[in-house]
């Protein structure tokens, strides 16, 4: 049995212990903001003129201030709250761009391994391209308003408000948005369960992508769990991009009158849906993974059972 003095000590060293990972948290997610507020007024004014790297950059330091915002949003920061908006904002208008980017990067990729016709291969990508154009049109016209630089102050303002924040007010914001989001996952992967449907399948892996950017948060505390997520996110990306070049070969088939090529873009197709079922075959296993589903909810009770 402990005595009083010894209690005392233990107790001692378990509020400093959870005071020490609180502050951690607070300088994660501070460093989290700064560093993705960095990179998107890098890259930004390039992505609206069409550079596909700065494209994808912006796209994901995008996605990841947004799960950082929405902590700190729950804190209180109705700014963070305004960001957040504005940000999704950007995230859309760039997405359709990057859309066309992959498809036609995977395009080619598919038509060297599987020998596709090269008149076929080239009329889709070239309907990728007029599409792409057409799109970073529309994505202009949405950014023209955007200022990189005053929109990554307004960042690194939030920055600081959050290091100012008290560490267990920031912590348990932190534990409930993993919560939400891994409720938000496992709904997902039981709505999908083991059936091949692209459109529940991607919700799985936007499901996935928003879990890990707030898992990324939490100072690395679910290794495993990051691992399996990122897995899995590269199996259903990879599923998702061979289906968005199959939808361009039926888009390129609808306006088209040659037989020839209508054949061709039929095993075109047929070829695709071999891909796809082969990346979801590979998926299947991480989705049906109890620790897949539960890891990181295992995370959020242990931080509080260290709280507590």
């Amino acid at each position: 049995m402990l005595k009083g003095n010894e209690r005392t000590t233990v107790r001692n060293g378990t509020t400093r212990h959870a005071g020490n990972s609180r502050a951690l948290l607070v300088k994660g997610l501070s460093r989290a903001l700064r560093r993705n507020a960095a990179v998107l007024q890098a890259v930004l004014n390039l992505a609206a003129r069409g550079d596909n790297k700065a494209i994808h950059r912006a796209r994901v330091a995008t996605r990841r201030l947004r799960e950082a915002l929405a902590v700190v949003a729950a804190v209180g920061s109705d700014d963070a709250k305004n960001l957040r908006n504005e940000l999704r904002t950007i995230t859309a208008a760039l997405g359709p761009v990057r859309e066309m980017d992959v498809s036609r990067r995977v395009l080619l990729d598919l038509a060297d391994q599987e020998s596709w016709p090269a008149d076929a291969v080239a009329m889709v990508e070239e309907h990728c391209g007029d599409r792409r154009a057409r799109d970073l049109d529309s994505a202009a016209s949405d950014l023209e308003d955007v200022d990189a630089k005053s929109f990554a102050l307004r960042l690194r303002r939030v920055a600081r408000i959050v290091e100012r924040e008290s560490p267990a007010d920031v912590a348990d914001a932190l534990s409930q948005r993993l919560n939400v989001r891994t409720k938000a996952f496992a709904a997902q992967v039981r709505d999908v369960g083991i059936v091949y449907a692209t459109d529940r399948l991607h919700a799985v892996r936007i499901a996935a992508k928003k879990l890990r950017y707030v898992t990324e948060l939490a100072n690395g505390s679910a290794a495993e769990n990051l691992r399996r997520l990122k897995r899995l996110q590269k199996f259903l990306g990879h599923l998702h991009d061979d289906q968005m070049v199959q939808l361009r070969i039926e888009e390129a088939a609808a306006v088209e009158k040659s037989l020839g090529l209508l054949r061709a873009f039929s095993g075109m197709r047929q070829d695709i849906d071999t891909h796809c079922r082969a990346w979801h075959a590979r998926a299947l296993p991480l989705m049906l993974s109890p620790r897949a589903l539960h890891g990181s909810a295992r995370i959020t009770s242990a931080k509080r059972r260290r709280t507590a």
